[in-house]
């Protein structure tokens, strides 16, 4: 290999370690022949300590959402309030926004006293972390009714943006549910 063709190479390994370890990005270092040496080593940790941590941080955001769809079935409406940031908000079809944990829960404690919920699933169909900031996008399927009554089928789209925050807990910045299926 030229010299020329080498500081080349060495150029575009640096470029794409830069782009992997730049706060919000993501990329995938080349897999291509990387030059050898501590310089080539260090940067190849370092990548993969980037891709490491966006992997870790994505099963985090995911682990925070199946516990959300658990409290969505226990009626734990102090638990799931306490999953939003401070100013989280909870989008609803026809309803003003709800903003901040106090609305949310003062929203969902009449509900749990007249509503049972049988089954929530919630799954995440793409999930993308940018630093401390991660947003969702997936489906819901719920069966839910009066309490004492028949349960009736809700389903639909969500998307969720979340923040993690100081203490390193995931919280709900953001829920917004799109109903587009509902039966008896």
């Amino acid at each position: 290999m030229s010299a020329r063709a080498a500081r080349t190479k060495s150029a575009l390994v640096v470029i794409g370690i830069v782009a992997c370890l730049t706060p919000g990005a993501f990329s995938i270092a080349f897999a291509g022949d990387v030059p050898a040496g501590p310089a080539a080593t260090s940067a190849t940790a370092a990548v993969t300590t980037k891709i490491s941590a966006v992997s870790h941080a994505v099963r985090d955001v995911e682990a925070a959402l199946q516990r959300y769809a658990h409290f969505t079935v226990t009626l734990e409406y102090d638990s799931t309030a306490a999953m939003f940031t401070a100013d989280g908000q909870m989008l609803q079809p026809q309803m003003a926004p709800l903003v901040g944990r106090q609305a949310i829960h003062d929203f969902l404690a009449p509900l749990a006293a007249k509503y049972a919920v049988g089954t929530a699933t919630m799954v995440a169909e793409d999930t993308r972390v940018f630093g401390a900031t991660a947003y969702q996008w997936g489906t819901y399927d719920q069966t839910s009714g009066l309490k004492g009554g028949t349960l009736a089928r809700y389903a639909g789209r969500f998307v969720a943006e979340w923040s993690r925050e100081a203490d390193g807990v995931w919280r709900l910045k953001r829920m917004m549910a799109q109903p587009t299926v509902v039966r008896g």
